[in-house]
């Protein structure tokens, strides 16, 4: 699955985690930002969560907004609700909309034996009104120990399929120590593709049951995340297989003095291990998660970088008052787009405005225009993903603008 299609259908899981000693707390909003080269940090997107009335930590549904820049406010983008099991502690189902009132647009499901482990897990989109499997991962235990993971991916426009098979070494404790990943065409012929090894900290008092729950929970901000596993892991170092195993990266990790994730250093290896990015965690008075900054090595001025992304999290008591607004009330007029993400065409169609001229403008991140096109309210096109020279758009995030007689709407796009 493409990185981008990540970024909703698991977001929230580290600060779940962070938190699970402090359970007055609960995470209320999250904000990304964002910068282009040689830029300060700016406004990306927002993440809202709605809280259960009756059960304080369980998230029925998260909202996205997009920051547009033009008009310095923020837009509706995105929303998901999610569907647990009698118990309130397993979802079961979780879809994404893009707007209130039109159809889901991804689905995401799981399944979970009778000991609430997580077995199988399928992620769905929907394409020319056909749901069609693009991702799912099966999950093989022992006791609790994970044993192995099984994954499968299908792009749907070139249709090509890659399967993954992850295998993984416990210590007696359940903690993953190796874990070897096997890549194929199909299901049945495996190559090895990588190799991980991972060391904890004398301090690390996790076992494999706090892994199995981590993959078992709804994983909300696991993007966020710089490491793969629970636990105070110390280091981390992957292997890649060429003509045979050749060292390739190294995630250094410090802790504070109340044992919680202060730097995260990651290291490529070029004959020596050599400094690549770093992530910097900061925590609040209450000890929650505040910031996390990170930036990059660069080799030119032979220093660390700008911070290139940063994120923000607020916290809440979870006895405050939620309202439980689960389907966000529709913004209008609006901008309705899709696919998004997008490879060589996207529809737009423009809601509520009136049935006159209307003029599209397509934004990259760094607030160029790319696009014109004049068009009708309420009239859906085809846009060919081309600039005003009719040259292929770049992958990235775009913004497109609707603007008639001063009414405007704004819609964040993600061209693969």
């Amino acid at each position: 699955m493409k990185k981008t299609a990540y970024l909703l259908i698991i977001l929230f899981a580290l600060v779940i985690s962070l938190s699970a000693n402090q359970r007055t707390w609960r995470l209320k909003q999250a904000e990304q930002l964002l910068s282009a080269t040689g830029t300060q940090l700016q406004n990306s997107a927002r993440h809202v969560l709605v809280y259960n009335p009756t059960q304080p930590q369980r998230v029925d549904s998260l909202i996205t907004y997009s920051w547009a820049e033009q008009l310095l406010s923020w837009h509706l983008t995105e929303f998901q609700v999610n569907s647990w099991d009698t118990s309130g502690q397993n979802p079961l189902l979780t879809e994404r909309f893009l707007q209130p009132g039109l159809p889901a647009w991804c689905k995401i499901s799981r399944v979970y034996d009778n000991m609430g482990r997580l077995c199988h897990y399928y992620c769905d989109y929907l394409y020319d009104n056909e749901w069609e499997c693009v991702f799912r991962q099966h999950y093989n235990y022992e006791g609790n120990h994970i044993l192995s993971r099984e994954d499968y991916h299908h792009e749907h426009f070139s249709n090509t399929r890659l399967y993954l098979s992850h295998v993984y070494t416990t210590d007696n404790a359940g903690r993953i120590t190796m874990e070897n990943r096997f890549c194929g065409e199909d299901s049945i012929n495996w190559e090895l593709d990588s190799s991980t090894a991972y060391a904890y900290h004398p301090n690390d008092v996790s076992n494999g049951e706090d892994y199995i729950l981590k993959i078992s929970s709804l994983d909300l901000l696991n993007h966020v995340c710089d490491l793969s596993v629970t636990g105070m892991v110390s280091e981390i170092i992957r292997s890649a297989m060429m003509d045979s195993l050749v060292l390739q990266e190294r995630i250094l990790c410090t802790y504070d003095a109340s044992n919680r994730l202060s730097l995260v250093l990651k290291q490529n290896y070029a004959d020596n291990w050599v400094d690549a990015a770093k992530s910097i965690y900061a925590y609040d008075i209450n000890g929650n998660l505040q910031s996390i900054h990170r930036q990059n090595w660069d080799y030119e001025l032979d220093d660390w970088s700008a911070p290139h992304e940063a994120y923000g999290f607020l916290w809440e008591e979870a006895a405050t008052a939620n309202d439980d607004d689960i389907t966000p009330k529709p913004l209008y007029p609006m901008l309705m787009a899709g696919p998004n993400p997008c490879y060589h065409s996207l529809g737009i169609k423009p809601v509520g405005f009136a049935k006159t001229a209307l003029t599209l403008e397509v934004y990259n991140l760094l607030g160029q225009k790319v696009k014109t096109i004049e068009s009708t309210g309420g009239k859906e096109l085809i846009w060919d993903c081309t600039d005003n020279r009719n040259k292929p758009i770049p992958q990235g995030i775009y913004f497109i603008r609707a603007n008639q007689k001063g009414r405007t709407a704004v819609r964040k796009i993600v061209r693969l």
